[in-house]
Formats: structure tokens, sequence, C-alpha cells
């Protein structure tokens, strides 16, 4: 996975999964897609006031990716 397609996550109306402080650093985990429609589960947190850092990603599990694309309406 490229760093383009977290980014391309987050764009694509990702879900939230879950939230929690690390330190003091805020992290948000999301499941989405990219745009060939690759599903990813996404680790982020903001930097700054603007700037959004992914900290983690990889591909999502078989049957999280089914649940996501059923959710979203692709018809699977």
């Amino acid at each position: 996975m490229t760093p383009e397609e977290a980014e391309q996550v987050l764009r694509n109306d990702p879900f939230d999964l879950s939230y929690e402080t690390a330190g003091t650093e805020e992290r948000w985990a999301v499941i989405g897609h990219t745009d060939n429609v690759r599903v990813l589960l996404v680790v982020w947190t903001l930097r700054g006031d603007d700037v959004v850092r992914v900290v983690t990603a990889r591909e999502a599990s078989n049957r999280a990716s089914l649940v996501y694309l059923r959710q979203k309406g692709f018809g699977i």
C-alpha cells in the first residue's frame, strides 16, 4: 500500500471505528476505500491545527471489507 492510498481513504468518507489518546496525541481509526476500492484500516492524528498525519494503515480483513462495502452500497 502507498501513502497516497491511505490519503484516498481519508478523502473517501470513511467510517469511524475508534478513538484513543496515546500520551497527549489523539488518534482516530477508520475503515475506508481507495479510489480503486481497496479497503483499508487507517489510524490518523492531527498535527497542529490542520495537518493530518497517517500513523499506520493496513489492508482490512476480508470480513471487514465485505461488511464495509455492503454498507457503502457497492452491491456486494
